[in-house]
């Protein structure tokens, strides 16, 4: 015999209309240091997103960077990068092999150089000091994104 308390179970729960769609984490296939800085940039903004969306009431859960990586390329990467099997590599271990590739070389220093002093550039058109600075200074980091 069925209570009657579980006909009434959830009638009167509110339904959620609208509601934002959790965004989708980036996914990580690569092997250059270019690719997994555009990966990190891409799951910078996927953090960002999903943050925004936490509430008191609501905690959508953020995946881990090492979810988010391929299972070959984790394979590959643990074995012959980080020297042991990929089930065994910690999270800090994935975060920490993602973010040497923001390591330079100093033979990319001159390239770097070369490229942020071409850059650097006052657009005397611009008459507030602020402004111009402001639009000099968004040069030499759109020169730097090009290299991270």
């Amino acid at each position: 015999m069925k209570d009657d308390d579980d006909k009434s179970i959830g009638a009167s729960d509110r339904m959620a209309y609208n509601a934002p769609a959790i965004p989708q984490a980036p996914k990580f296939n690569g092997s250059t240091k270019a690719e997994r800085r555009q990966f990190m940039r891409e799951y910078n903004q996927y953090q960002e997103k999903v943050v925004v969306l936490q509430t008191t009431t609501t905690k959508p859960l953020v995946m881990p960077v090492s979810t988010c990586i391929d299972h070959n390329t984790k394979k590959r990467t643990g074995m012959w990068e980080l020297g042991k099997p990929a089930d065994s590599v910690t999270e800090t271990e994935w975060v920490a092999w993602m973010r040497l590739s923001y390591d330079v070389l100093p033979s990319d220093l001159n390239a770097i150089r070369a490229r942020l002093r071409g850059s650097a550039k006052f657009d005397l058109t611009i008459v507030d000091i602020d402004s111009r600075v402001g639009k000099m200074l968004e040069g030499l980091m759109k020169t730097l994104e090009l290299d991270n």
